[in-house]
């Protein structure tokens, strides 16, 4: 062990090695591969490895690749004898992490990690670290993740062998593979939603719905795919990631033709591209991750100045839509985006008079669309009742010196219930302030090819949009402003329903970092507590907020880094043997006075199947030391971590 004095200098962050993908189940195919050219170890290798990708310069013979897959092989075997079955999933050795995923049956993909090097200045001694690594768990998720992407834009590695001849599929998975990795993989730490991503499940808004709003919306919807049969499912999801708990999906076909996976894969997809580098016709046409450096024009000082960005096409969801929404359809009102809303009277009287604003219990009728007054062209009234929608991918203008729209789709696979394997779909996806809509289509539909289908398709998609989403928009108004000018959250949540693989969260989502830095000199206790390279803070669960409350509290990203590296390792060991404090919970202390729930809701809740509850307590507040006196028999363990939070558990399952 090293004296507390000693000093450590970083020589290296992890690095991709190599990226590999295999299937030891295929057969050679004679007329690709002349055997007569090639010895037993090359032939062996060419029939079993379908790409191999260096990221370090270094050269790999054909012996060396051999080797590799022999010794997977030969892992896998062993431990399937002696773990159960069970494959395994992760290597480490002294200076590599190997990741082992196992997709489509007998197809596998690797990914080897070099280890962070440090340097022991007293002795000149170079060392290698997991410091800077997320849990393997989360890196396989990630792979995982990967894989579902490659699945969603270019179909089963299996249709794809078949289908295309092997030099082009090589070549095909060489390159989008090659992107992912350089592009994914800035870094190694845990980003993005977190410990949540490795569930693989979708995220639903928890943004407060009226009264009867599922059943005019389902009305609604039934309506426009009755009358327009092509449309074989349609997904609503928030945008707004102001407070952060109302972004995601607020309505999924519960009836759909689509297999779950296949689906949750789609909407996974478009989150994930929202929460990145932002929902624009160039980023969804893309069929592979991006890098946030390629797609952010704007410099932060600019971004400020505009309160949202700038992209070059102009054809966009903008990143905050509430801001949006204020500086422009409210603006001669409200402004700038930072005032608060306390004067909702007026705000009123700039929404369609509809009756969404009925009493408590009752039901809104299905309602037609409001008419703008021609005599009233100038009015804010009009203004609002313009069309303010777009798509983002159909009807768009793709150049920004013509007023000219072109027809852009977007090609995916999807897997239908009634269909042996993923087959060629095509997504429209229409955004009203924040709003989106995403249609599903099969590959082959003509009125895609028609300029006059997005016409009619968007009036009936702003139809209902007026008649039963825009008292929504309200809605995000409401809790932006609430959120921008209130203390953050003492604590987070996450309910996850494992039937539907969907999840509601109030954890903030980790930002992607920047390039690489040099640390110089770190004191050896430092470093081993040490997980962000910069001091970024986020403050409770505001992202990209223009204002803070004075004394907020924040968290900063190594914290948030940190408190999702504790929960993906407290998570993973309560599915091991471990003392249960009560029946289906678990209460357990991480660091930095954080306290973590872990409590099993059932199968039968309709709010989901498990609840985590992150809380941290001041040091000084003397409830943290008895806090497992604090509960009571009616929700247990969820009343000791405080007011707040038995508070906020009644009211939401109250409202549920």
């Amino acid at each position: 062990m090293e004296s507390a004095g000693q000093q450590l200098v970083l020589q290296s962050y992890p690095g991709l090695q190599f990226f590999a993908i295999f299937n030891p189940k295929l057969q050679s195919n004679e007329e690709s591969i002349p055997s007569s050219d090639l010895d037993e170890t090359e032939l062996e290798v060419k029939r079993k490895l379908l790409c191999f990708i260096r990221f370090d310069g270094a050269e790999t013979s054909n012996f060396q690749k051999f080797k590799l897959i022999g010794m997977i092989e030969g892992l896998q075997d062993f431990s399937s004898k002696f773990r159960g079955g069970n494959k395994l999933r992760f290597i480490d050795t002294q200076k590599t992490r190997l990741i082992l995923l196992n997709v489509e049956q007998d197809y596998w993909l690797v990914l080897s990690i070099r280890l962070a090097e440090v340097k022991v200045t007293a002795t000149n001694e170079k060392i290698f670290t997991l410091r800077f690594l997320a849990l393997p768990e989360y890196t396989e998720a990630e792979l995982q993740e990967g894989y579902r992407w490659w699945r969603l834009h270019n179909g089963e590695f299996s249709f794809n062998y078949n289908q295309l001849p092997l030099e082009s599929f090589t070549q095909l998975l060489e390159d989008w593979w090659y992107t992912w990795c350089k592009n994914k993989w800035v870094n190694f730490e845990i980003k993005n939603e977190g410990f949540v991503d490795v569930d693989h499940s979708f995220r639903k808004s928890s943004i407060e719905l009226p009264n009867g709003f599922t059943d005019s919306l389902e009305t609604n919807l039934a309506e426009l795919m009755s009358e327009d049969p092509e449309i074989l499912d349609i997904i609503i999801m928030n945008t707004t990631k102001t407070p952060i708990k109302n972004f995601g999906v607020l309505w999924k076909n519960k009836d759909s033709k689509f297999e779950q996976e296949s689906i949750v894969d789609l909407i996974r997809y478009q989150q994930c591209i929202a929460l990145t580098v932002g929902l624009t016709t160039n980023n969804l046409s893309e069929g592979n991750v991006l890098s946030p450096s390629e797609v952010d024009p704007t410099s932060p000082e600019e971004e400020r100045e505009n309160l949202f960005y700038l992209i070059a096409n102009q054809s966009l969801s903008f990143l905050e839509p509430s801001k949006n929404f204020l500086t422009t359809q409210l603006g001669n009102i409200l402004y700038p985006a930072t005032m608060t809303l306390d004067a909702m009277s007026s705000i009123s009287g700039y929404l369609p008079e509809v009756s969404w604003f009925y009493n408590k219990g009752e039901t809104p009728p299905t309602l037609e669309a409001p008419q703008a007054n021609d005599d009233a062209e100038n009015t804010p009234d009009a203004k609002v009742n313009e069309k303010r929608g777009k798509f983002l991918i159909g009807m768009v203008k793709l150049h920004t010196n013509t007023d000219e729209k072109e027809i852009c789709d977007k090609l995916v696979f999807l897997k239908q219930k009634d269909e042996p394997t993923y087959m060629e779909h095509k997504l429209l996806i229409y955004e009203v302030a924040g709003l989106t809509f995403t249609a599903i289509y099969r590959g082959d539909c003509a009125s895609l090819n028609e300029p006059e289908y997005y016409r009619k398709l968007e009036d009936s998609l702003y139809r209902i949009w007026q008649t039963c989403l825009y008292r929504l928009v309200l809605e995000n108004i409401k809790e932006y402003q609430s959120c921008v000018k209130s203390k953050p959250s003492t604590f987070y949540y996450l309910l996850y329903d494992r039937p539907s693989d969907s999840h509601q969260s109030s954890f903030p989502v980790i930002s992607f970092r920047g390039s690489d830095e040099d640390f110089g000199e770190l004191d050896s206790d430092v470093f081993s507590t040490l997980t962000l390279k910069d001091n970024e803070t986020i403050k409770g669960s505001i992202l990209n907020s223009t204002s803070k409350p004075k004394n907020a509290k924040e968290i900063s990203k190594s914290q948030l880094i940190s408190l999702n590296q504790s929960i993906l390792s407290l998570s993973t060991e309560s599915r091991s043997e471990q003392e249960i404090l009560l029946p289906d919970e678990k209460l357990l202390k991480t660091g930095r006075n954080w306290w973590v729930l872990f409590k099993d809701l059932g199968e039968s809740q309709a709010y989901g199947t498990s609840l985590i509850i992150a809380k941290k307590f001041d040091s000084k507040d003397p409830s943290k030391k008895d806090i497992f006196n604090n509960s009571d028999s009616d929700d247990n363990l969820v009343s000791s971590l405080g007011e707040d939070v038995s508070e906020w558990w009644e009211q939401f399952t109250r409202s549920v």
